[in-house]
């Protein structure tokens, strides 16, 4: 992951940072498996914002995922009750088709979807 880091850096930091309202948040959900695409989308805001709230839906992060989470600033995880979902986990694509529970469980003003695997340029 550090060598992705570093090419985030040398490719993507930008001077100014863009300032986001404090009324708003970036929403994004993940599995174990795409942790690593929520890492890179975090590091890619941190060099291209000033400050930013990036909401987190773990649908079944590892201990050690979590404890990553928690220990960033901007970062804000949270849990999902299954029984609110609009299409059950049992569902081939069930994330995709509850992005609008994920969105109306924010007390952000705004919110913006980020599939995990994406990343900010500016």
């Amino acid at each position: 992951m550090s060598h992705l880091i570093k090419f985030l850096q040398q490719n993507l930091e930008i001077s100014p940072r863009i300032c986001l309202p404090d009324s708003s948040a970036i929403t994004t959900a993940a599995t174990a498996t795409f942790f690593p695409g929520i890492q890179l989308l975090y590091h890619s805001l941190m060099l291209t914002h000033e400050n930013f709230t990036l909401r987190v839906f773990d649908l079944g992060f590892t201990d050690k995922q979590r404890k990553w989470c928690e220990e960033q600033s901007f970062l804000l995880l949270k849990r999902f009750e299954p029984d609110h979902l609009l299409v059950k986990p049992d569902k081939k694509d069930w994330p995709q088709f509850n992005r609008p529970y994920f969105l109306q469980d924010s007390d952000f003003r705004w919110n913006v979807w980020m599939d995990c695997d994406c990343i900010v340029k500016s």
